[in-house]
């Protein structure tokens, strides 16, 4: 089994942006899903793969209205976009949690939850945190680059870098055709 790993704002759905930083969308009636969500989720179902969100969503951890919207924007994800699974963390950075990215353990439970090898997944994000995450357990990483958050050090470099989903959903499924006609030889 092969998974891809999404972020959840910022590669699926439209965040808040305030001083060109990306923050989360925590209310249903404010969520928007990027257009070319769609066609990319479209294709990495038809080439075999499960799609699990992994998000960090540190404001639902103390604020119950916040929780209960977080829940309704991953319901409407799951019926509509057929999510497999959102593996999501309520922790603030500063409790230091192995969950939060770019903790690892929430990549680790989607990878035993649908026994999925590392090397054939890919973890996909528009922040630092998730190409750590990604990188840390040997995955395939691609970094949408929406315009912000632009700094990198040699541990969140991520394998490939793209405008959107729809181009990463391009490049798994070239660099899978490519693997597939290697290990034919």
């Amino acid at each position: 089994n092969k998974i891809v790993f999404l972020d959840r704002d910022g590669v699926l759905l439209l965040p808040r942006i305030i001083n060109n930083k990306s923050y989360a969308v925590n209310e249903l009636s404010k969520m928007k899903v990027y257009s070319d969500s769609y066609w990319a989720l479209y294709k990495f179902f038809s080439n075999g793969f499960k799609v699990i969100v992994v998000t960090n969503q540190p404001d639902s951890q103390n604020n119950l209205d916040v929780s209960k919207q977080i829940f309704q924007i991953h319901f409407f994800l799951l019926k509509s976009l057929n999510i497999d699974l959102i593996l999501c963390c309520p922790h603030k950075s500063s409790l230091n949690c192995m969950c939060r990215k770019p903790g690892t353990l929430m990549l680790e439970q989607g990878l035993q939850i649908f026994n999925a090898d590392s090397s054939t997944s890919w973890m996909i994000g528009d922040q630092a945190s998730d190409i750590v995450a990604g990188n840390k357990l040997g995955l395939k990483t691609i970094k949408i680059n929406r315009g912000w958050e632009l700094n990198e050090s040699l541990s969140n470099t991520p394998d490939f870098r793209c405008v959107n989903l729809f181009e990463a959903a391009d490049i798994i499924n070239q660099y899978s055709s490519e693997s597939l006609v290697r290990n034919k030889f």
